[in-house]
């Protein structure tokens, strides 16, 4: 019988997976020490402040990565240091992966914060032998939520939408107002779906990425199939107020085609020119998990 990998064990036998958690109070502070090290910016790696009791370390590696069969080709686990933090830190934009810095949740009942800038990798080796001499170490998991937001956070670093600043200011000027009313006549009430809301995407087109004083631009919302004529016509509304009054603010011109349409009515050849704006954040806030990070 092959031997399993470290990961293997780590993985199935001790049920680590991602967005698993444990406090580090029962690691050796030598141990602490050495994940430090393993940090990019090395004016970090003295910060044992951040390695103190109470902290709680997540795990942010996938799993199939978590559970390679050769350590040789995947030897590490990230780990996120993440501090236990009061309810006047927490912020909205850093939660449901609005941010790509910092990333708060909710963990028995208290209030936690993870940073990219505390992000460390620990050899499966190392950890596997850390958890069976540490047999009163308690792995949890994260709440589905924050489970399901996890990896999202991480990838939204590398899939952001790509636009010029100078667009993004206007736009961000308004586009909370427009997502939270869209989102709120879009939500579906009706579980056997599988799915929170008739939105399947928000998808955009800039006549240039260059930084300039004026844009051409075409908003376009993805339906899914299941979207009444009532309700799309309601969404379309909306869009189009929201293009209205991005023009109103900027100056920009709109060159939308159409505001709104389905899966089964739009062009995959249409869908590819455009690029999908990232708000995920508000899926997630509303507990759904059927999306797909795209980066255009």
């Amino acid at each position: 019988m092959t031997e399993l990998s470290c990961g293997q064990q780590l993985f199935h036998n001790k049920k680590l997976e991602q967005a698993s958690c444990f406090f580090i109070d029962l690691i050796e502070q030598s141990d602490r020490i050495e994940w430090l090290d393993s940090l990019p910016k090395k004016d970090l790696r003295t910060k044992t402040k951040k390695t103190k009791d109470g902290t709680l370390c997540v795990i942010l590696s996938q799993n199939c990565d978590i559970a390679c069969n050769r350590d040789d080709l995947d030897d590490c686990i990230e780990i996120a240091f993440c501090q236990n933090i009061n309810p006047k830190q927490v912020h909205s934009g850093n939660q449901f992966t609005k941010s790509v810095r910092k990333f708060q949740f909710k963990f028995q009942g208290n209030d936690y914060e993870a940073s990219v800038d505390y992000i460390v990798t620990v050899k499966k080796q190392s950890l596997i032998k850390i958890i069976n001499e540490k047999t009163d170490l308690n792995i949890f998991q994260l709440d589905k939520d924050f489970k399901l937001a996890l990896p999202f956070w991480r990838a939204n670093r590398y899939f952001r939408s790509a636009l010029p600043d100078s667009f993004n200011e206007k736009l961000y000027q308004i586009l909370d107002k427009y997502i939270s009313e869209l989102e709120g006549v879009a939500t579906n009430e009706l579980p056997h779906y599988g799915f929170s809301s008739f939105i399947k995407g928000f998808y955009l087109n800039l006549d240039s990425m260059e930084e300039r004083d004026f844009y051409q631009f075409e908003f376009f919302f993805l339906l899914r199939d299941e979207v009444t004529s009532e309700l799309q016509s309601t969404i379309q509304e909306i869009v189009e107020r929201f293009a209205e009054e991005l023009v109103e603010l900027s100056g920009y011109k709109d060159c939308s085609s159409m505001y709104a349409d389905t899966e089964t009515n739009t062009n995959v050849k249409y869908l590819t020119s455009l690029i999908r704006f990232n708000v995920d954040s508000y899926s997630l806030k509303k507990g759904d998990d059927d999306f797909v990070i795209d980066a255009e």
